[in-house]
């Protein structure tokens, strides 16, 4: 588990030095892939410093990383609206890098999840059939949910399915857990430069300047939470994920390094959910 400082996204490949932050994480298991899924948080249209979706300039460099490797690089992506992947893939440049897939634009299939609470969902084709063999890499924002409390990786899988995805909202916690049998990264990157405080959709900009990257989806998301004031071991979805075997969630049993982080603890920031979203969090709407 690495925590990168990193102040702001300008000339974020230079910052972030990606081949540095990635190539311990990838070195073994990508030898046997030939192609690279990137997934990044791409809900709605925002400026990106808004603290609402994962910037496209630091999914862009990963994808050039992987494309330096020699591997086929997708960006696969639905977000709330029809178009709104397509326009982050024209406007920011993405179809340069990598082959830029808007999953609301093809078809979804059920899928049995045989889940404790999730049965059987809509979910795409296209990423189902691409991630069969290839290495998945989640790229999720560090931000707020009403119903979670958090939004990182591990609820970056609902990008796959079929929207609306309302009825994911009853019981969510067990259907995230339950989602990981279909979807489960390989690496896990998430953009905590600028994260989003207040509610998932309509953020308020955190100025935190930390990138979390790791291998274990569970561990990441609890780092996250944990640099966002939240406890892991309170947060649902993150203690059955753990209950099951899917990774560690306690903060003093992960090791967590970086060249410029001497106390994990001085990284922290509350993060706030506003009044009206958490009421709408009780009552699971």
């Amino acid at each position: 588990m690495l925590i990168k400082r990193v102040k702001s996204y300008e000339k974020i490949g230079e910052k972030i030095e990606i081949k540095h932050l990635l190539k311990d994480f990838v070195r073994e298991r990508l030898e046997s892939k030939s192609k690279v899924v990137l997934k990044p948080n791409f809900l709605k249209w925002s400026n990106p410093e808004d603290g609402c979706v994962t910037h496209p300039g630091l999914v862009k460099e990963i994808a050039r990383f992987f494309g330096r490797l020699g591997k086929e690089v997708y960006i696969l992506e639905g977000g709330f609206s029809k178009d709104v992947s397509d326009r982050y893939f024209d406007e920011y440049g993405l179809r340069e890098v990598a082959e830029c897939i808007n999953l609301n634009r093809h078809e979804f299939v059920n899928v049995q999840i045989g889940g404790e609470k999730l049965k059987s969902v809509s979910v795409s084709k296209q990423a189902l059939t691409l991630l069969k063999d290839s290495f998945f890499v989640s790229i999720p924002k560090l931000k707020v949910h009403h119903l979670t409390l958090v939004t990182l990786g591990i609820k970056n899988n609902m990008g796959f399915l079929k929207k609306p995805a309302m009825n994911m909202h009853l019981g969510i916690n067990k259907k995230l857990v339950d989602l990981l049998r279909v979807f489960n990264p390989n690496l896990v990157v998430i953009d905590g430069v600028i994260g989003g405080e207040g509610s998932e959709g309509n953020t308020k900009p955190v100025s935190h300047g930390v990138v979390v990257v790791g291998d274990n989806v569970v561990e990441v998301d609890s780092v996250g939470a944990y640099l966002m004031g939240f406890n892991p071991e309170e947060i649902g979805f993150l203690r059955l994920a753990g209950e099951r075997g899917y990774g560690e969630y306690r903060m003093d049993r992960i090791d967590v390094v970086g060249e410029d982080v001497h106390d994990i603890h001085s990284l922290r920031v509350k993060y706030r959910i506003s009044g009206l979203r958490r009421l709408l969090g009780r009552l699971s709407i």
